[in-house]
C-alpha cells in the first residue's frame, strides 16, 4: 500500500506528534539519569584526556601505559588539590576565634543610628515578634481541661538510633559519590583504551550507508568540543592568574590557592565564579580590620567575571562551539533542571553534540537553527524582509554590513539582486500587492543610489579623467531592470576608463537602434531580470544585430538560473549572456577583442546605419 494516504492523514497531527516525541525524550533523559549521567561525564573526560594519551602513544608508549599514566596523573592532581583545600578549610576553622574581634568591629559599623529608617523597621519587627511570643506563651500556659469522650493527645518520642544506623548515616553520604566517581573512571578507562572500537560501533549502529554523514558528525562534534575545552581552559587559566595576582596585592592569605580554585570552578557555567568568590571574600571580611580589602576582593571577582562572561566568552567560546550564547544559557537551565549540578557542568558539551546532530541529520534541522550561532536568515532574505516591513534603516544597515565585509559587486550579486528577483516573483504570484512591490523597488533604488553610489563615485574619480570606452545600457522592461542598470553602471564606472550612457525602460526598439547609431558605443548592455523579460531582451538584441552586424552586445540576466544547454534560448547567436556582475565584468575584455587586422587595444567603431 502506498504511504501517501497515511502521510496525508498524519499531517494535521504532526505538531502534536513532535511535542509527544520531545516529551518522551525528556522523560527518558530524566528517568535514565543513573545510567546516562555517568556515560556523559565519562565521554566528556575522554574528550579531554584523548590528546595527552595520543601524544604519549606517538612517543612510543603503549596505549595501556599511556592511559594509566594520564588517568593516574589526573587523579593525583584532584586528590592533591582536595587535600590542600581541606587543610586550608581546617586552618580557617582553627583561626576563626582570632577573627571574632574584627567581625564584631564590622558589625558595629553596620548598626544604624537610633533615628534611621532601618532602626524603626527593626524595632517594629521586634515588637511584633515579642507580642506573638507572648500570645503563644499564654496559650501554652492555659490549663488543659479534659472533656469526656475526647481523646488525650499523645506525644511520640522517637527512639535513639542504633550504632548500625549511625554508621550507615555516616558511610552512605561518602560511599555514594565514591561509587559514582569509580563508575566514571572505569568508563573513561574503557573509552580511552578502545576509542577506535567505539567509533566503529557507532558507525555500525547508524549503518554503513550513512558512513559519510556519521563521520562528518563525529569529527565536527569532537572538533567543537575539543576547541571549547581548550579555549575554556585558556580563559580559566587567565581568570585564575588574575585572581591570584589581585588577591596577593590585596593581601588575602592563600592567594595562589584561591586563584587555582577559581580557575577550576569556572568550568561550572554561571555559578563557578560565585562559588570561588565566597571563601576569599569571607577571609577578607574576617581578617581585615576595615572594609577596604573586602570591597576590593568583591570588586575583583565581580568585575573580572563580568568582563569574562560578557565580552571574552561570547566572542571566543560562542564562535568555537558553533552554539549561540543564548542557546548556551537556555541549555544550562535545561540540563540543570534535568540532571542537577552535573547537568550544569555537562551543559555545553551536550548542547554542542545536539547542535551537530541537528546540522547533519535530516529532519532535525530545527535543532541546528535554534542552537546554532549561524545567522538564521541569509542577508538577501533579511534585506527583503526588512523592506517588506518598511524598515529602511535596518535594510540599509544590512547593505552597509555587506559593503564593510566584502566588495560592492558581491553585495549586488548576493543581496540586492536576489531581493529584486524575489519581489518580482512574489508580485507575479500576487503574494504582495502592487504598492508593496513599488515600495520595495523604490527603497532599494534609494539605498543603491545613495548609500552604495558614494563608493562608486569615489572609485571612479581615482581613474583616468578621459575614459576610452563607451557603453550603452538599455533596461529591457521596467523599474526592476532600471535598478539593476544603476548597479551595473556603478560597477563598470568603478573599473575606470568607462563611461555609461543609459536609456529608460520606456524607450522603444527603434529609439534604442537610433541611440546605438548616435552614440557608437563599444559595448551595448541589455539588462533584464527574471521572471520573464528574456524574450524582449532577445528582441532588442536581434534588432540591434540586424542594423549593426558587428555590434558587441551583452545581455545581463541578473539573478537568472543557469540553464542547461538544451534549455538555453537561442540568444548566443546575437549576444553574449551573463547572470552575475562578476561574470559580466570578466566578459568585457572578450567583447573588446579587436578583429584580425585592427590596431591592438583599439576596438573598431560600429558601422553606421548607411554602411549596414
Amino acid at each position: 500500500m502506498p504511504s501517501a494516504p497515511w502521510s496525508a492523514f498524519l499531517r494535521p497531527f504532526r505538531p502534536a506528534l513532535s511535542l509527544a516525541a520531545i516529551a518522551l525524550v525528556v522523560a527518558v533523559l530524566a528517568r535514565g539519569q543513573a545510567v546516562l549521567v555517568p556515560l556523559a561525564a565519562a565521554a566528556m573526560l575522554s574528550f579531554v584526556l584523548t590528546p595527552p594519551v595520543a601524544v604519549l602513544e606517538r612517543w612510543g608508549v603503549p596505549r595501556f601505559a599511556s592511559v594509566l599514566v594520564v588517568v593516574s596523573l589526573v587523579i593525583g592532581l584532584v586528590i592533591g588539590f582536595g587535600v590542600v583545600l581541606t587543610r586550608q578549610f581546617s586552618d580557617l576553622a582553627t583561626n576563626m576565634p582570632s577573627y571574632s574581634s574584627s567581625l564584631r568591629a564590622k558589625l558595629a559599623t553596620l548598626r544604624a543610628t537610633e533615628k534611621s529608617p532601618l532602626t524603626d523597621v527593626q524595632a517594629s519587627i521586634d515588637r511584633l515578634s515579642h507580642e506573638l511570643d507572648a500570645q503563644e506563651r499564654k496559650a501554652s500556659d492555659a490549663p488543659t481541661v479534659a472533656v469526656k469522650g475526647q481523646a488525650t493527645p499523645v506525644t511520640v518520642v522517637p527512639s535513639e538510633p542504633t550504632d548500625v544506623e549511625r554508621m550507615r548515616g555516616i558511610v552512605e553520604p561518602v560511599i555514594e559519590p565514591l561509587t559514582y566517581v569509580g563508575i566514571v573512571l572505569i568508563l573513561v578507562l574503557f573509552m580511552l583504551m578502545d576509542r577506535e572500537g567505539l567509533r566503529d560501533r557507532v558507525i555500525r549502529l547508524t549503518g554503513t550507508d550513512n558512513l559519510t554523514l556519521t563521520t562528518r558528525a563525529m569529527d565536527e562534534a569532537g572538533m567543537r568540543i575539543g576547541r571549547f575545552l581548550f579555549t575554556q581552559s585558556v580563559i580559566n587559566v587567565g581568570f585564575g592568574t588574575i585572581i591570584a595576582v589581585g588577591l596577593l596585592v590585596i593581601g588575602i592569605p592563600y592567594a595562589i590557592l584561591w586563584g587555582v580554585t577559581a580557575a577550576f570552578l569556572r568550568f561550572i557555567p554561571y555559578l563557578g565564579s560565585a562559588i570561588a568568590m565566597a571563601i576569599p571574600v569571607a577571609l577578607a571580611l574576617l581578617q581585615s580590620r576595615g572594609w577596604g580589602p573586602t570591597v576590593e576582593t568583591l570588586a575583583l571577582f565581580v568585575g573580572l567575571d563580568l568582563v569574562t562572561a560578557n565580552v571574552v566568552e561570547p566572542l571566543v567560546i560562542g564562535s568555537h562551539t558553533g552554539v549561540s550564547s543564548l542557546a548556551l544559557l537556555v541549555s544550562a537551565l535545561f540540563w540543570t533542571w534535568l540532571w542537577g549540578p552535573i547537568g550544569l557542568l555537562l551543559a555545553t558539551p551536550l548542547t554542542v553534540c545536539v547542535a551537530v546532530i541537528g546540522k547533519h541529520v535530516p529532519g532535525l534541522e530545527v535543532l541546528a537553527v535554534i542552537l546554532g550561532d549561524e545567522p538564521p536568515l541569509a542577508p538577501s532574505v533579511s534585506f527583503y524582509q526588512r523592506l517588506l516591513a518598511g524598515d529602511e534603516d535596518e535594510a540599509e544597515e544590512i547593505v552597509a554590513a555587506g559593503l564593510a565585509a566584502g566588495e560592492r559587486i558581491d553585495v549586488f550579486d548576493t543581496v540586492v539582486v536576489p531581493t529584486i528577483v524575489t519581489a518580482s516573483r512574489d508580485r507575479l504570484r500576487e503574494e504582495i500587492s502592487e504598492s508593496e512591490y513599488q515600495d520595495v523597488l523604490a527603497t532599494t533604488a534609494a539605498i543603491v543610489g545613495h548609500r552604495v553610489a558614494a563608493g562608486a563615485e569615489t572609485t571612479a574619480a581615482e581613474g583616468t579623467s578621459d575614459p576610452a570606452r563607451r557603453m550603452l545600457a538599455v533596461p529591457a522592461r521596467g523599474a526592476a531592470d532600471e535598478i539593476v542598470l544603476e548597479m551595473l553602471q556603478q560597477v563598470v564606472s568603478a573599473a575606470g576608463k568607462w563611461t555609461v550612457e543609459r536609456l529608460t525602460a520606456s524607450a522603444l526598439a527603434s529609439e534604442v537602434v537610433e541611440a546605438v547609431e548616435r552614440e557608437t558605443p563599444d559595448v551595448i548592455a541589455i539588462v533584464s531580470t527574471p521572471p520573464g523579460g528574456s524574450a524582449h531582451a532577445r528582441y532588442l538584441a536581434k534588432r540591434i544585430r540586424q542594423r549593426f552586424p558587428d555590434a558587441r552586445i551583452s545581455i545581463f540576466r541578473a539573478g537568472a538560473q543557469v540553464a542547461s544547454p538544451a534549455q538555453k534560448p537561442p540568444v548566443e547567436s546575437v549576444a553574449r549572456v551573463t547572470t552575475r556582475f562578476a561574470a559580466f565584468c570578466s566578459d568585457l575584455p572578450h567583447l573588446l577583442v579587436a578583429p584580425t587586422g585592427a590596431e591592438p587595444g583599439v576596438p573598431p567603431a560600429l558601422p553606421s546605419a548607411a554602411a549596414s
